[in-house]
């Protein structure tokens, strides 16, 4: 099962060293406003996340190891993680 395009409700899992951060992607805070969709982690002086996982609401769950920081990103739940702008 494909999860919607815009991946909403997917929960992403960065963790660096002894750091672990969540970010589940969602369009809204509160009843007239909206949020940016795009997950942002702060690693500190750290180079790369050890370990990215992604969990889409059809299930299926993405692991990546050694991801670069300081780099845009796109996930797709078929294709994996890009490069992004």
């Amino acid at each position: 099962m494909k999860s919607n395009r815009d991946g909403i409700g997917a929960r992403i899992t960065a963790a660096t060293g002894n750091l672990k951060q969540v970010w589940e992607i969602k369009r809204t805070v509160g009843i007239y406003s909206s949020s940016d969709p795009r997950a942002h982690f702060g690693l500190g002086q750290s180079g790369t996340i050890d370990s990215l996982s992604v969990r889409w609401p059809s299930g299926k769950v993405q692991e990546f190891k050694n991801v670069a920081a300081d780099a845009h990103y796109v996930l797709h739940e078929e294709e994996g993680l890009r490069k992004g702008y």
